[in-house]
């Protein structure tokens, strides 16, 4: 599970490449589609799922890299138990939660 988790890591940045960090944290990743929610507001399509991470800690580093990347759409829910990893990310990241 370790391996797994480790290698779609590892593909991210490799995908996400070293020029995505010194973008503008604010702005999403170009030419991400967008889907409109029935209360108007536009969300992402691609988004960083954090099921089955090993620790708080790993969940943070994934999605502090994710929202480097460009990435606004994190897709967590209360039974993946991993709500203080997400959270501590998005705190340090410095993106408004809105």
């Amino acid at each position: 599970m370790k391996k797994r988790i480790l290698t779609g890591l590892i593909v991210l940045v490799s995908v996400t490449g070293s020029t995505a960090f010194g973008q503008d944290i604010y702005k999403p990743a170009a030419n991400v589609p967008m889907v409109q929610l029935n209360n108007g507001i536009l969300m992402p399509q691609f988004g960083l799922g954090t099921f089955l991470q090993p620790s708080d800690k790993v969940c943070k580093q994934s999605c502090l890299t994710a929202l480097k990347a460009g990435y606004r759409h994190i897709d967590t829910a209360h039974a993946y138990n991993d709500e203080r990893g997400v959270g501590e990310a998005v705190k340090e990241s410095g993106i408004p939660r809105n």
